[in-house]
């Protein structure tokens, strides 16, 4: 803590930990979010604490690491909240990232094996209708790749009740 001159208090804390966020994942694995936190101190009024952004320490992008993601953005800003338990308005620090999901994971893990698998079960029209056996077995083996591929893929897609891109 810091007490200026003009009696202004300059208070630095650091917060650590891990944070969670849902979000809509219809576009995954092609999609981008922001993620916000949003702090403020209930105990003191807006004009007993007004909370300001240190562009020197907002963004420090070197510090940022979110696996698997591109940060295209970060940003500090202030506003107001108001709090009707204790009937008044406080200031509000809201801490804003912008980031792009990374996909070539995704798209060499996923969709190109899946691709393969899929023009693997074509072949079968380019066998002669009289080889009826290797037809039949392209087919088997082609539906159980497919099931084993699902099952691999069950343990890292996001378990989900609704349809994505992917």
């Amino acid at each position: 803590m810091d007490i200026g001159r003009d009696g202004k208090v300059k208070y630095l804390q650091r917060y650590r930990g891990p944070l969670a966020t849902y979000h809509n994942l219809k576009e995954f694995p092609f999609d981008a979010h922001k993620f916000r936190i949003w702090l403020s101190s209930f105990e003191y009024a807006e004009n007993e604490v007004q909370l300001v952004v240190d562009e020197k320490m907002t963004g420090r992008r070197k510090l940022l690491n979110i696996s698997d993601w591109t940060i295209n953005g970060v940003k500090g800003s202030i506003d107001r909240t108001f709090a009707e338990a204790f009937g008044r308005f406080h200031s509000l620090y809201e801490f804003e990232i912008s980031a792009k999901r990374q996909t070539g994971y995704y798209l060499w893990k996923v969709i190109m094996p899946l691709c393969l698998i899929v023009f693997m079960s074509w072949t079968v029209f380019w066998i002669s209708p009289d080889q009826f056996g290797p037809q039949i077995g392209l087919s088997a083996t082609s539906m159980l790749t497919l099931i084993a591929f699902q099952f691999a893929m069950a343990s890292i897609l996001p378990k989900i009740s609704y349809f994505t891109i992917l």
